[in-house]
């Protein structure tokens, strides 16, 4: 499955997959150059990350943080 890094909360990295589900990682299972809008293919099992590897780089202004946002906003309406 094919996730992208949206944020780092504290010692955490926060992905999303196309549906934008959420997934929280230890931030120290990436590689220490990750950034934002990186792609990553994982292997997903009961709702966690059991294995990752980034496939492409991007120098993001993290679109999907954007995105969550507007969604959340929506729903507190």
């Amino acid at each position: 499955m094919r996730l992208t890094l949206d944020r780092f909360e504290g010692e955490f990295a926060v992905l999303t997959d196309e549906n934008l589900h959420v997934y929280d990682i230890e931030r120290g299972r990436l590689p220490t150059d990750s950034r934002e809008d990186d792609v990553f293919e994982a292997e997903i099992r009961d709702g966690a990350v059991e294995s990752i590897k980034r496939v492409a780089s991007y120098e993001g202004k993290g679109k999907n943080s954007e995105r969550l946002r507007s969604l959340f906003d929506k729903k507190s309406d």
